[in-house]
């Protein structure tokens, strides 16, 4: 069984709450969005708080955990401070109107793909990545297993379509603007 939790980076998807969240499925396997040579090396400590507040809990609970996550960087060539300070900017006004689990939701999938988002992200390189994601996570996951994995909210759009035997908990959670 595969569950999958989209969170939101840079400290806005508050770890506690989220383990919480996590917990209540008794998970015996978890996958990650790190790199897994990453994890197996020690080397996580670039990543986003959530993820690896994460595989510190899995590693003291002992349960299996792996990193999905591609080498591939959807960022276009030669983007400019501006662009992505503006990216930035336009996301954080859509986040500050909603709480973290609500980007799981349909009527969130997009949100955050802003105007600045399109002059900053390669599209193809972003499918190839989401690509690469899924066949790692096929790889990975283990039927046996009750699997959760955690990924950027902004993925569960393509897991959905790829993964549609996967369950998406928050996708149902109802939301309110702040």
């Amino acid at each position: 069984m595969l569950i999958f939790i989209g969170t939101l980076h840079l400290g806005l998807t508050p770890e506690d709450e989220l383990i919480k969240i996590i917990e209540g499925f008794k998970p015996t396997q978890l996958l990650v969005e790190i790199h897994n040579d990453d994890i197996r090396n020690e080397r996580i400590e670039e990543y986003p708080d959530e993820m690896k507040s994460i595989v510190n809990w899995a590693t003291n609970k002992h349960i299996e955990v792996s990193g999905f996550d591609s080498k591939i960087q959807p960022m276009k060539e030669k983007v400019s401070e501006v662009d992505l300070k503006n990216l930035l900017n336009e996301q954080m006004a859509i986040i500050k109107k909603h709480n973290w689990k609500d980007f799981n939701s349909i009527q969130l999938e997009n949100a955050l793909k802003t105007k600045s988002w399109y002059k900053v992200i390669d599209e193809a390189k972003d499918k190839e990545r989401e690509l690469e994601m899924y066949d790692n996570i096929i790889r990975l996951a283990d039927d046996s297993h009750i699997t959760v994995v955690v990924t950027g909210s902004g993925h569960i759009p393509f897991f959905k379509v790829k993964i549609s035997d996967a369950q998406f908990p928050l996708s149902s959670v109802k939301f309110k603007t702040r």
